[in-house]
């Protein structure tokens, strides 16, 4: 089922999956965007997270905002 999933991302979604299982622990969404090789516009990064978390794939700490600068 994950298999499935995780063929149905897009680009960012599959790479910012990979990044997030690499670092095992919570991130902050600045630090995650630093990682991508070829960083996409903050709303596009924003978005990509967005449907993770509507997924199911990707849960958002409570009480935080993601705040990119």
């Amino acid at each position: 089922v994950l298999d499935q999933q995780f063929s149905r991302l897009s680009l960012l979604e599959k790479e910012l999956m990979i990044w997030l299982m690499l670092e095992r622990e919570g991130i902050y969404a600045r630090s995650l965007f630093a990682l991508l090789a070829k960083p996409p516009t903050k709303r596009a990064f924003l978005e990509a997270l967005r449907s993770l978390e509507r997924r199911s794939l990707l849960l958002k700490p409570r009480f935080r905002t993601l705040k990119i600068e």
